[in-house]
């Protein structure tokens, strides 16, 4: 046989034939087995648990997930890979949650996408251990989840992650974003008592606290105790102290929006930073006064970017919001994990913990408290069509 350099090289024949019998042999496994080779196929189709709220007050953002995971299943299929999803509504409720995880446990199914929000996380993370159950959260953030950290996963960072960055930006003074503030003296920080904005806001403020200059003021409010009754009076309290710079640790998007319109609405027009729940919130109500003041920073969501043509949001089922990618996300990381160690709670635990790969929410890898390693966007709201903006 020759080559492009003229010379000669030979292969014996039957070496050539033992080689592409390998191929065929290898080629043949792979088809017959899409978990890959040497992975124990189950007998049985995949089963994976879904524990998420699809009623009570997390409903729509329970809603927002399933279709995100539903969507994954979906194109696993086209693939040849075949997973039964068996759902659990937790109702947001932890106690409802752990009770999922025994029946989980009781069906023999070795890992769980969910539950959503922290509180249940917490509740049923205790018995995932004991159970030998992997819980992978697509939602969960406080930092309090750090210390289970042997069976449950959170596919985003935790708030102790998003607290250092907020006062990462805040030290730099908007450097990254030079068309807006120079000089912020004079910084109100609102936040709610519920548990994920309260451990985010006590991270915030101690890492905010050791990197201010001594003439910057800084305020706290929290929104839901005494005097702060309701949004009047905390829009009030903002007008009375006339802070350069609003900060919302607010779990609801809607008491951050409406504090919002009531400030500016009685002439103060100060920055605004939050953090992803404010993408949710209808910006656009606002009007021009608040386009380039509003900053938020969040998990690494690929805004800039086209949103996955998700069928679920083309047919109004579910609204448009980056959740849905999440639980995209979990799918195909759980997927992955079983691809690579089959399908047992080692199994998954092992392929989790050596996972390096890129979804539609970023680069993915955990550290070894099994949190997501951060990344983060930071936004800005220019108004009008440009809407959210990547800097």
């Amino acid at each position: 046989m020759s080559s492009k350099d003229g010379k000669k090289y030979y292969y014996g024949g039957w070496k050539l034939t033992a080689v592409l019998a390998v191929l065929a042999v290898l080629a043949s496994l792979i088809l017959l087995n899409p978990f890959g080779i040497g992975v124990e196929i189950p007998d049985e189709e995949v089963k994976i648990a879904v524990l998420l709220p699809l009623s009570g007050d997390y409903e729509t953002e329970g809603k927002v997930y399933l279709a995100g995971i539903e969507t994954a299943q979906k194109e696993l299929e086209k693939r040849g890979i075949s997973y039964e999803l068996v759902k659990y509504d937790t109702g947001g409720d932890p106690m409802e949650a752990s009770r999922a995880l025994f029946d989980v446990y009781d069906s023999g199914i070795p890992v769980v996408i969910g539950p959503l929000t922290s509180d249940e996380v917490i509740s049923v993370s205790s018995y995932a251990e004991v159970l030998g159950i992997v819980v992978l959260s697509p939602g969960a953030t406080s930092q309090r989840l750090e210390s289970y950290n042997d069976y449950t996963y959170k596919l985003k960072p935790t708030d102790k992650y998003l607290a250092r960055g907020f006062a990462t930006l805040f030290e730099e003074k908007f450097e990254i974003t030079a068309s807006l503030a120079e000089n912020i003296q004079n910084i109100v920080v609102v936040y709610d008592s519920s548990l994920c904005e309260l451990t985010m806001f006590q991270s915030y403020y101690e890492a905010v606290e050791e990197a201010k200059n001594e003439s910057e003021v800084i305020r706290k409010m929290d929104i839901s105790t005494h005097p702060f009754n309701d949004t009047d009076d905390a829009a009030a309290y903002l007008l009375e102290t006339k802070p350069d710079c609003v900060i919302l640790f607010i779990n609801n998007q809607n008491t951050s929006l409406e504090l919002m319109k009531k400030t500016e609405a009685a002439g103060l027009n100060p920055f605004w930073l939050g953090e992803e729940s404010l993408l949710l919130s209808d910006m656009s109500s606002l009007g021009n006064q608040v386009s380039n003041k509003v900053i938020v920073l969040a998990p690494l969501m690929k805004l800039t970017n086209p949103l996955y043509s998700f069928e679920a949001v083309e047919t109004g089922e579910v609204p448009r919001s980056a959740p849905i990618q999440y639980g995209y996300d979990a799918m195909m990381v759980i997927n992955d994990a079983v691809q690579s160690n089959g399908y047992s709670a080692e199994g998954v635990k092992k392929g989790l913990d050596y996972l390096r790969t890129v979804g539609l929410t970023g680069t993915i890898a955990f550290d070894e408290s099994k949190t997501r390693y951060p990344g983060y966007d930071i936004l800005v709201w220019r108004g009008g069509d440009a809407g959210w903006e990547n800097q």
